[in-house]
């Protein structure tokens, strides 16, 4: 840890003035106390817009060196006078906060963009304001609802480096952010319990979101999608930084956010067998790992098992570990933990944020040049699994190194288990920028052996994946040889399949990070009525500080032979895997390198 000096009070006559007298000829002197600091008013949850007849809302400010406490007196104006009641209405005005009830209807200008302003008692002239418009505009702003924990990696532009962050974010369901945390690891050091202070955001009609946080450490864009929609309320959201407009300076990333259960808020409801998966880099910058393994909790005391892919060093399995989950001050509000980690004797750091008692998020925190890995732990279903815990057709996809460097790699398609053998056969389609088109990567394994805690080995001819399960047919995957792959297997619906299979409406995002810091990440929407097209809407960001919004694509499903397969190609060069009637992968080419996609409902 760095530590800073503030400055050292010199007592030398001359220089020190407060209290010192006697210097030299017997004189003393004084000088008149500093003034006191400045007066700062701040509207903690202000907004961009709200719809007439949307719920009151409470606004909220603080008034920093306010020896008083006097707090501050509320106003809401248009055109340079107080627009009541036709712009809204304040009511229940307190020195800290005041509820603003918009109109029935839209006013007309200029009464439809009021400035809502909270002034300081103790000095008039130190004033926070808010301007906002009141419009019946498109947006779906109660669909993200709540406390969410996120997590999003990626890579800085200018060292290369891997990047992370991760906490819990709350917003209103009216287009602010009220609050939240994040610990950062990033190139330039790590950054622990970083308050979120505000922002806003905007969820349009079609599940399609931009939000600006603001942290001390400044502000960031951020693009999103929003599905899996219970109660009227978005429980997952696909996540990319939206602000590297130089390509020389930024971070690109993905990641993901779901809406929190506060009830799980504490060690004690984590509690027994896990699975979990971690990506990023090992050291030295520019290599990548992935682990993945399982563990047992108890009162927030670990054991488990861990398996590493490096691509520096290579593969290692059936490493056991032991760690201690604690409680920090943010427990209780907003699900944060940490953990230390012990290996072999060697000792790490992790931060991790509680979805729920069956899910965490998870970062590494010790200083980048020893590595960086963030990822997820998951409940598992069982804590006996078996060969038949793995059967049937399963779908698998992952991201990982080319063999040309600085390309990424891509692959998805199905994987067969017969628990009588058991053996089983693989076919993937894969996007391999040394290979000109769509590959293919078929073969068959000899044998297959599932641990009791989930672990699944596979024997074949040719270096083949391992998985840890969290339920039957459904696991985190890793590859075992130098493209040091990451990703999922999950059973695939069974029946026949047609240009129904893909219908409805879906939310995309990226279900890995990117292998490589060249990689595009993109967030957005898809959808179809089950004609055998495919309507895309997807906001993107690019290596070279390419930013953009709403690129719209409809492309021509063409269902595979036999049908059986679930696999559709695209008319943009893609290939697509049916997994549910919910839910299709998709592996696509792009100017800078191959594209993953998970698209749900």
């Amino acid at each position: 840890m760095k530590r800073f000096s503030f400055g050292q009070l010199a007592l030398i006559c001359g220089v020190a003035m407060i209290f010192v007298t006697g210097c030299g000829s017997g004189s003393s002197s004084t000088s008149s106390p500093p003034p006191p600091p400045a007066i700062i008013v701040t509207i903690t949850n202000k907004i961009s817009s709200i719809a007439p007849g949307d719920a009151a809302l409470t606004f909220n400010a603080t008034v920093q060196n306010d020896s008083s406490n006097s707090g501050v007196t509320w106003a809401i104006n248009a055109g340079g006078s107080s627009c009541q009641p036709t712009c809204g209405s304040l009511t229940g005005a307190t020195t800290t906060s005041v509820t603003y009830t918009p109109p029935s209807s839209v006013p007309s200008a200029p009464d439809n963009a009021p400035t809502l302003v909270a002034t300081s008692v103790a000095d008039t002239s130190k004033s926070d304001s808010d301007s906002f418009t009141i419009s019946t505009s498109s947006n779906d702003n109660g669909e993200a609802s709540g406390q969410y924990a996120f997590l999003v990696g990626g890579f800085d532009d200018a060292t290369g480096d891997q990047f992370a962050y991760i906490g819990s974010i709350s917003v209103n369901g009216q287009g602010a952010v009220t609050g939240g945390i994040e610990d950062l690891n990033l190139p330039s050091g790590v950054q622990k319990s970083v308050a979120i202070t505000g922002g806003t955001y905007t969820l349009g009609a079609d599940n399609r979101g931009t939000a600006s946080v603001t942290t001390a450490l400044g502000s960031q864009t951020f693009d999103f999608s929003a599905g899996t929609i219970v109660g009227g309320v978005a429980t997952k959201l696909h996540v990319i930084e939206f602000d590297d407009s130089n390509g020389t300076t930024g971070r690109r990333g993905s990641g993901v956010a779901y809406l929190q259960n506060s009830s799980a808020f504490g060690v004690s409801s984590l509690s027994g067998p896990f699975a979990f998966q971690l990506v990023g880099q090992a050291a030295p910058a520019g290599s990548r790992a992935v682990e993945v393994g399982g563990f047992t909790v108890n009162s927030g005391s670990v054991t488990g098992t861990i398996d590493v892919n490096d691509s520096t060093v290579g593969f290692s399995p059936g490493n056991a570990f032991t760690s201690m989950i604690s409680s920090t001050p943010a427990t209780a509000t907003a699900g944060r933990l940490t953990n230390l980690v012990t290996v072999a004797g060697q000792m790490s750091n992790q931060v991790a944020y509680i979805v729920s008692s069956g899910q965490i998020l998870v970062m590494t925190t010790d200083s980048i040049s020893s590595g960086l890995l963030s990822g997820q732990a998951m409940q598992q279903a069982k804590t006996n699994f078996t060969t038949a815990d793995m059967s049937g057709t399963l779908i698998l996809y992952d991201t990982g190194l080319s063999s040309t460097a600085g390309d990424g790699y891509v692959e998805a398609g199905p994987m067969t288990f017969n628990t009588a053998g058991p053996s089983g056969t693989f076919d993937l389609s894969t996007i391999n920028p040394a290979v000109a088109g769509i590959g293919t990567l078929s073969g068959s394994f000899s044998s297959y052996a599932v641990t009791a805690n989930g672990n699944v080995t596979l024997t074949g001819a040719t270096a083949l994946p391992d998985f840890w399960l969290i339920n039957s047919n459904e696991a985190f995957m890793m590859g075992t040889t130098n493209t040091v792959n990451s990703g999922f297997i999950e059973a695939q619906e069974t029946g026949t399949f047609s240009n129904s299979s893909i219908s409805g409406n879906y939310f995309v995002g990226l279900p890995q990070y990117q292998s490589v810091t060249a990689g595009t990440v993109v967030s957005g929407v898809a959808s179809s009525t089950g004609n055998g097209t495919l309507n895309l809407t997807l906001d993107s960001s690019s290596a070279g500080g390419q930013l953009l919004t709403a690129q719209s694509q409809a492309l021509t499903l063409t269902l595979g032979t036999p049908p059986p397969s679930g696999e559709f190609t695209d008319s943009g060069g893609g290939v697509i895997f049916v997994i549910s009637a919910t839910t299709f992968v998709r592996i696509s080419p792009s100017g800078t390198g191959p594209i993953l996609t998970i698209a749900e409902q």
